[in-house]
């Protein structure tokens, strides 16, 4: 008579003999993070704009600024480009049309150009775009050339002339429009350009007071102060009742 099976076993599984480990939630997630951080590493870095040239690449570059009211820098010099073209003197133009050329030649020329606004310049082929590999971003590599330039160097090194030599800045670097923008801007056009006033009609004494008028003014209304007890200028107060 023929034995009865006996009961089946059951075949280990590769996991109870301990070949292989279930993965866990906390395992795959460490996974994800591994994967995360590759992933990261060889992404590209993000493209940032130049930052131009500021005091903290040369503390002269701000006095530079506040001296010169030239939009840009680096090129020839007018009278050599005149002798260029014209075999004269830049100042024996007599032609208009002559001596703006010369101009735009120079304006074309330029190395470098002047935001007076945010106290920056840059590189006329400054690379707008470059690889942030700092908390701040250096200079691109055209502006660091301009930084290193003799041509700047000896720009920015000028010392800001006194207020009584100041009147004698060329008048290409004084821009009118913009003179006129900033005076509506704050309401004196009005005071600037009255004739009386720019042809000496009425004396220093006259108009420092109506400064001070002024000045004092705005100083009242940033601190919440009202013109009570405030005294005019003698020669302001006396003109006024002339007037």
């Amino acid at each position: 008579m023929a034995s009865k099976p006996g009961p089946k076993l059951k075949t280990p599984s590769l996991f109870a003999m301990g070949f292989m480990k279930r993965s866990s939630k906390k395992a795959v997630n460490n996974a994800a993070d591994i994967s995360a951080d590759v992933e990261q590493q060889t992404k590209p870095q993000a493209e940032v704009p130049c930052p131009g040239l500021t005091e903290a690449d040369n503390p002269n570059v701000v006095q530079y600024l506040k001296r010169t009211g030239a939009l840009g820098g680096g090129g020839r010099s007018l009278p050599i480009i005149a002798k260029d073209l014209f075999n004269r003197l830049f100042s024996k133009l007599a032609i208009k049309k002559n001596r703006q050329k010369v101009v735009d030649i120079q304006i074309h020329e330029w190395k470098w150009r002047n935001d007076h606004a945010n106290l920056l310049v840059f590189s006329t082929s400054c690379q707008a775009d470059q690889s942030a590999i700092s908390k701040r971003p250096k200079p691109c590599s055209d502006c660091h050339i301009v930084l290193q330039s003799k041509a700047f160097k000896n720009a920015i090194c000028r010392p800001i002339p006194s207020d009584k030599n100041i009147i004698f800045v060329n008048r290409r670097f004084r821009n009118p429009l913009l003179g006129q923008i900033f005076a509506r801007t704050v309401g004196v056009r009005e005071i600037i350009e009255d004739e009386g006033a720019l042809s000496g009609k009425y004396n220093n004494q006259v108009f420092n007071g109506l400064l001070e008028a002024m000045v004092t003014k705005y100083e009242k209304e940033e601190h919440g102060v009202h013109m009570q007890n405030f005294y005019y200028a003698p020669a302001w107060e006396e003109m006024c009742h002339i007037t």
